[in-house]
């Protein structure tokens, strides 16, 4: 994990302030942020991008659980249905997972205060 923070320090899209947190600085050149074949050399390696992974991913389900919508779990089901029938099919299963990530929540919901 402090490999991969450290790594995208070295990019600038994160910044690490201490006692704080880690945030994102910018998004940079897309293209800059690839995880090539030649840089998973080492198990340590493909276990730094598997933890990265984890960290990322599981924020984004905990922000997509805050910030979901009532259509959002009927939306949510059938793209991972559609994932599932491709896996049990034995076909290509990148478009439906991308689907199911497109379809999660992502901006906050407006909220009214009633004070």
């Amino acid at each position: 994990m402090r490999e991969a923070i450290s790594r995208l320090q070295a990019a600038g899209l994160v910044e690490t302030r201490h006692g704080v947190g880690t945030f994102v600085v910018g998004m940079g050149d897309p293209s800059t942020f690839r995880i090539s074949p030649d840089q998973l050399g080492t198990l340590q390696d493909v276990i730094a991008v598997l933890e990265l992974r984890i960290a990322v991913e599981t924020e984004c389900a905990a922000l997509a659980a805050v910030r979901r919508t009532p259509e959002n779990p009927v939306t949510l089901r059938a793209a991972l249905a559609a994932f599932t029938a491709a896996l049990e099919e034995g076909r290509d299963a990148v478009g439906p997972d991308f689907q199911f990530h497109r379809r999660s929540p992502r901006r906050p919901r407006t909220t009214t205060s009633s004070t």
